[in-house]
């Protein structure tokens, strides 16, 4: 074999075997001929039985870039009932940031482009349909099977399919609103025109042409015609999608090596076309996994059994690429080794390439692939991105959420149920918090369910409490508001349900009463440190009530059928979607007694931002920090402006000494904190003149005496420095807290 070198993002060389790069567009013919088929061989069971799957598909997931909530119903309903109406407004300035046009065919939404800077354009055009789809509709739908959400669904399709350009080169929606700037593009067969009303001098050297597809957003559009066909069984969404596939791909120049001893193919950012000037070393990891989701979906349904082989192939080299990748960078950066751009390790679109890689080898396993390669690397990749990334630091530990089940009304029962995975370390001395929504009572005291689920396997299809690990304990209401202790450890990488019965009364109003979120707290020690592990079902999804199932939402979701809502709504195989959680008799009952100690003795505590939500900052944005391990950014824009949390001492009085953990950067102001009211330390000003990089630094605030229990903790921003843009509080931590000996106090709280 012959040799190549690459380097990672780093710098670092590695190597890389028998590579062939094609920098000229080859016919579809010539570009898929070039693969050979894979072998396939598809298995018996059920994806759940996966448990990678199970993880990352846990309930409600990612939908390429945005998280799908219990919220996005009233998300959705929001815009149908706020967008305003217009008419005619196609090429005009934008006044309203989003309208939608009545007087279009199919009455597309419409927008400048960026939306919210109107950077690259600032006039009305109709652009990306499919994420309104993919992000508010489709979900909505899929929760309540509410037909308004389909309608529009279906309605935004019609749209695209409007302004798709033809294998003859011709395109309705070009012609009928910009008859001057048509020409026939047959070499554009298969694509969108999604974006482009003006013409783009990309990043890295390409022209983009007015109404010119690109093949990385049109393979989410892609994606979203073979979702439709799944639900519908209309051929044409299969096809529209199949035909972008074979002849746009091929556009993209062909790449192939050898690394790790399996072969991986990438493809290229822009149209290729080295003899015409165009960029052909803009590999872009993204692009890659979109692509990757794209063909792998459009293989399984392929019905010649040669180019489905094909097609899978490429899917599985692509993946094999976006492994390669993590491996040798350790995260995904925006441009891949083959960019010269590499180096310049910027942070971008992470969470397209987790998603549309894991919904990828979904397809390539249904499909009978040997997935098994990849295990390893995407089992631990979600784990990571949780430790390093500001955006996943909500599911560093567990994911969660509660539903119930029955009908929501006056007189009658419904029994809660907070499921819970645990994807950080295993956690001892675990407690759970629930309250009860207005309108809703219980006994003095009631039986609470605590179980492991079993997981589907070879012989069972199904979840089941395990019955090792399945308790009821007696508990009174203020126990649970209080919290009670779980009977047993909770493991890393399992499945847990916590569920318990409260009678509505005859007051209950489904409209009025919000389900309260439920809640896990724990103390992880790790490497000397006390760390305090908190999440609820609304710090989660970075909202309240988040994954806590609305009363008012009229949805088919509950206990029986949550777990494999992932497949409902990202890849509705049947098999899939009848995965279910079988009951079995409940345990006998047994008497509550506090069995776990739940403070903890440590010399260092550190309280992560996540574990004290809610933060209350009066509606300012408090944002995850998209380029720097975990930690949020409040975007203050005024002194005086402040976050407030809660957090508790678990030990009795004594003297410890404060640091507080800030991230730095050119927009962000001079913070002072306060404890209880009172100041500690002297202002911190966050200003750091850096482009990219956010580094931490660590202050040392003052040496007080702490008295157990619950303190409230403020961050206010009072100034800012003259050469700052802003006044954004950046918290890496919370609050990191040192025990030390006693001796003469600065302060007490």
């Amino acid at each position: 074999m012959n040799s190549s070198r690459l380097k990672n993002a780093f710098g670092e060389p590695y190597l890389v075997f028998d590579v062939e790069d094609i920098n000229e567009v080859l016919s579809p013919e010539e570009f898929w001929n070039k693969l050979p088929e894979l072998q396939l061989q598809p298995s018996p069971h059920n994806l759940w039985t996966i448990p990678l799957f199970r993880s990352f598909f846990f309930g409600l997931t990612e939908m390429e870039e945005k998280l799908v909530t219990f919220q996005v119903v009233h998300d959705a309903l929001q815009r149908e009932a706020e967008t305003p109406v217009v008419s005619n407004v196609i090429g005009t300035t934008v006044q309203e940031r989003l309208v939608k046009d009545e007087a279009m065919p199919y009455k597309p939404f419409m927008t400048g482009h960026d939306r919210q800077t109107l950077t690259y354009s600032n006039r009305y055009y109709p652009r990306r349909m499919h994420d309104f789809v993919l992000q508010e509709y489709l979900p909505a739908y899929v929760l309540t099977e509410d037909q308004q959400f389909w309608r529009r669904s279906e309605e935004l399709l019609a749209f695209l399919r409007y302004t798709r350009w033809k294998e003859d080169g011709t395109n309705e929606f070009v012609e009928q609103f910009y008859p001057n700037e048509f020409h026939p593009r047959p070499e554009w067969a298969g694509g969108w025109d999604y974006v482009f009303d003006w013409e783009w001098l990309d990043g890295y050297g390409y022209n983009w042409h007015l109404h010119e597809p690109d093949h990385h957003v049109c393979a989410a559009i892609a994606s979203l015609h073979i979702n439709m066909y799944e639900r519908t069984g209309i051929r044409h969404y299969l096809e529209d999608a199949r035909s972008f596939v074979i002849n746009q791909i091929p556009r993209y120049g062909f790449h192939k090596g050898i690394w790790n001893g399996r072969v991986y193919y990438w493809t290229e950012y822009n149209p290729t076309g080295s003899s015409e000037g165009n960029p052909v070393v803009d590999a872009t990891d993204n692009v890659v996994a979109l692509v990757a989701m794209a063909v792998a979906k459009t293989g399984y349904y392929e019905s010649d059994p040669v180019i489905k082989g094909q097609l899978l192939e490429y899917a599985r080299g692509l993946l094999w690429y976006m492994i390669r990748e993590w491996e040798t960078d350790g995260r995904w950066f925006y441009d891949g080794a083959e960019n010269p751009m590499n180096e310049r390790r910027y942070q971008s679109h992470d969470i397209v390439c987790i998603v549309c890689s894991m919904i990828a080898l979904v397809y390539l396993y249904k499909a009978g692939a040997d997935i098994t390669p990849f295990l390893r690397s995407l089992s631990e990749m979600e784990v990571k991105y949780a430790a390093m990334s500001g955006i996943f630091q909500r599911k560093a530990y567990l994911k969660m959420a509660k539903v119930y089940d029955g009908e929501p009304a006056a007189g009658n029962q419904l029994m809660f149920s907070t499921f819970f995975h645990v994807m950080g370390p295993s956690l001892q001395n675990v407690q759970f918090r629930d309250s009860l929504a207005e309108g809703f009572s219980v006994p003095d005291q009631f039986p609470i369910r605590v179980s492991r689920l079993l997981p589907p396997d070879d012989l069972v299809s199904d979840w089941r409490p395990d019955p090792e690990k399945d308790r009821t304990l007696l508990i009174k209401r203020e126990q649970m508001e209080e919290g009670i202790g779980l009977p047993f450890e909770l493991q890393t990488g399992q499945t847990y349900r916590i569920c318990y019965w409260a009678n509505c009364d005859q007051t209950f109003d489904r409209n009025e009463s919000v389900n309260p979120d439920s809640e896990l707290a724990s103390w992880h020690h790790v490497k000397g440190e006390a760390v305090y592990v908190r999440t609820t079902t609304g710090s989660y999804g970075d909202r309240p009530h988040s994954y806590a199932l609305p009363f008012s939402l009229r949805s088919q979701l509950n206990s029986i059928n949550f777990l494999s809502f992932g497949a409902r709504l990202l890849f509705p195989f049947p098999e899939d979607i009848a995965a279910k959680v079988v009951e079995r008799s409940w345990p006998e009952a047994e008497s509550y007694v506090q069995e776990a100690k739940y403070d903890t003795e440590s010399s260092l505590y550190l309280y992560e931002v996540q574990s004290l939500f809610p933060w209350h900052t009066g509606g300012l944005p408090f944002e995850p920090e998209q380029h720097i391990g975990k930690g949020r950014v409040c975007k203050a824009s005024a002194a005086g402006q402040f976050v407030e949390m809660v957090f508790h001492w678990p030990n009795n009085t004594g003297k410890v000494k404060l640091f507080a953990d800030y991230t730095m950067g050119r927009d962000r102001g001079i913070v002072q904190v306060y404890i209880d009211g009172m100041a500690i330390g002297d202002p911190v000003n966050q200003y750091c003149d850096t482009e990219y990089a956010i580094p931490v630094k660590r202050i040392s605030l003052a040496q007080l005496s702490l008295n157990k229990g619950k303190h409230t903790l403020i961050f206010e921003v009072v100034g800012k420095d003259l050469a700052s843009s802003g006044y954004g509080i950046g918290l890496h931590h919370a609050l990191r807290i040192e025990r030390v000996a006693e001796g003469e106090l600065e302060l007490t709280c």
